[in-house]
């Protein structure tokens, strides 16, 4: 049903961007689509009113802010001037109290340029953050090319755009870390570069991506809801390599943490328990096991909270408690110790951002 609506058939061509899976032996859609997000946007329209929409967004705000997240990143590669123009609808209407950096499309960022705005401009709560490029192997080769990539991180530097390239398998990993290492320049928008997932990071590429000085965005929360899949899917010798937190904090690979939602849940407590009890062979503290809890959960915590800011430029004005900085917190109706509550219901009991109580569930 939902390929007819989209109106793709057998005769529907491969997009550019991506690949439409067949049944072996036809050329008939499996229903398996790869890189073809902007394409069945372009193919369903929009799918909701916009009232339905906004009521939509109103609940993922009350969702996150219950989470205690004051600041989000909307990293999608399609996102262009209409969507910067819902949010600023959505701000204004009260619907979103998030913080929010939205990432460009590459086929974007000119059309922000000449209306003056580039890598940092705002709008009340809304901020215009890095070029979103999507990198992938999953094929057996890049794409795009590592030729083609360079051309899009220079022209988006060139337009004052740093880049956040998506880069999940080692071979895009490496060659991610490659082109940002060739173009980087500690006086241009570059030194803002970014690396997101960098998923597999094995020995051997660790320092290539140290020596491209960008910033490595990734997530540990896969650690925790998917454990026993990499653990049955991922080759031995590529587990110690997934996700490899420890060898960034040893090379000096500055790295901030994010969810990925909604491909995984938003909570971000899921990821700092894979930190702390990471079972083997995943565990990925920075910390050894034996440090006191309250070391090892600030080291847990910080790439969530000032490693995050670092990755938009924003940590002058937020992500720690610090005179002088945006008054944005979230409380826990706990204390650190031996039992911390279970990750997956450890819910703030107040959230303020910019000084105003945004959910309040303290006691009476």
């Amino acid at each position: 049903k939902a390929m007819e609506l989209a109106n793709i058939n057998a005769e529907t061509l491969d997009p550019m961007s991506g690949i439409i899976f067949r049944y072996d032996g036809s050329t008939t859609p499996s229903g398996v689509f790869l890189d073809c997000e902007r394409f069945l946007k372009d193919r369903l329209g929009h799918t909701l009113d916009h009232r339905v929409f906004r009521d939509a967004m109103h609940n993922t705000n009350e969702h996150l802010i219950k989470y205690g997240i004051t600041s989000v990143q909307d990293a999608s590669y399609t996102n262009g001037q209409s969507h910067w123009d819902t949010y600023v609808d959505l701000i204004e209407s009260g619907a979103w109290q998030l913080k929010t950096t939205m990432m460009v499309g590459i086929d974007s960022i000119e059309q922000f340029k000449t209306k003056g705005m580039t890598f940092g401009s705002c709008h009340d709560r809304l901020r215009l953050g890095h070029t979103k490029i999507i990198l992938g192997s999953t094929t057996g080769r890049l794409s795009p090319s590592q030729d083609e990539l360079q051309y899009q991180v220079q022209t988006s530097h060139d337009l004052g755009f740093p880049v956040a390239i998506h880069a999940v398998e080692w071979q895009a990993v490496q060659a991610a870390a490659e082109v940002l290492g060739v173009l980087h320049d500690e006086k241009s928008i570059s030194r803002h570069d970014r690396i997101e997932h960098c998923s597999e990071a094995p020995s051997a590429i660790i320092g290539t991506i140290a020596r491209s000085q960008a910033m490595v965005v990734t997530q540990p929360g896969f650690l925790y809801w998917r454990h026993q899949r990499y653990k049955e899917t991922v080759p031995e010798d590529m587990q110690p390599y997934i996700y490899p937190i420890p060898k960034f904090a040893e090379n000096n690979i500055p790295y901030a943490f994010s969810s990925d939602a909604p491909v995984i849940d938003p909570n971000p407590w899921c990821g700092i328990d894979a930190i702390l009890n990471g079972r083997p062979p995943f565990y990925r503290g920075t910390l050894p096991t034996d440090a006191p809890l309250l070391s090892r959960l600030k080291a847990a915590i910080y790439p969530y909270t000032l490693g995050a800011a670092y990755s938009d430029n924003t940590h002058m004005e937020k992500g720690s408690i610090t005179i002088g900085k945006k008054a944005d917190l979230a409380m826990f109706p706990w204390s650190p110790g031996p039992h911390l509550p279970p990750p997956e219901s450890n819910y703030a009991i107040l959230t303020v951002i910019d000084g105003v109580v945004v959910h309040d569930d303290l006691p009476e």
